[in-house]
């Protein structure tokens, strides 16, 4: 790996060894489970096991967070909002509580969930995005919900 720095680094529990998820911050690279051997003041020794053990399998899926493309209705405003994040929850209560000053959002404070389209990779979330927005059709955003096969449609093209 050319590039060592990291985007993201989660422990997963082993009641043994701690083992670490880290996402290397370089395009098009997989996840690897790393697992530390040592600490030192220069940093950590690292060796990548062969195969993780079986009981922390299940703790893989916990920490590994999918990009996903959120579409917010507020009733008082009688709007739909479209973003992109990891943390959908914590996004709509940024939204709500007006956490970005200049936002579009700031408008109302009842923002509630309306849908959430579960993507590959934050590259393909934010294509799908920017093509929702490209629309600029309130038609077409209850469409989504109302058929989920334009929903497959548009992650099949931009997969």
């Amino acid at each position: 790996m050319k590039n060592n720095s990291i985007l993201f680094c989660a422990s997963v529990c082993n009641n043994e060894n701690p083992y670490y998820l880290c996402i290397p911050n370089q395009k098009g690279r997989l996840a690897q489970l790393v697992q530390s051997t040592s600490f030192t003041p220069r940093g950590s020794g690292v060796r990548i096991p062969q195969r993780p053990p079986k009981d922390s399998q299940k703790w893989l899926s916990f920490f590994v967070f999918m990009h996903c493309v959120y579409i917010l209705y507020s009733p008082s405003v009688n709007r739909y909002y479209v973003g992109e994040t990891a943390f959908v929850s914590g996004r709509l209560e940024q939204h709500n509580t007006g956490f970005y000053k200049k936002a579009s959002t700031k408008s109302a404070s009842d923002w509630e969930l309306f849908l959430e389209i579960e993507c590959v990779d934050r590259s393909q979330a934010l294509k799908v995005e920017r093509f929702i927005k490209q629309q600029k059709s309130r038609k077409f955003i209850e469409r989504l919900k109302s058929e989920p096969k334009i929903i497959e449609d548009v992650l099949l093209r931009f997969s």
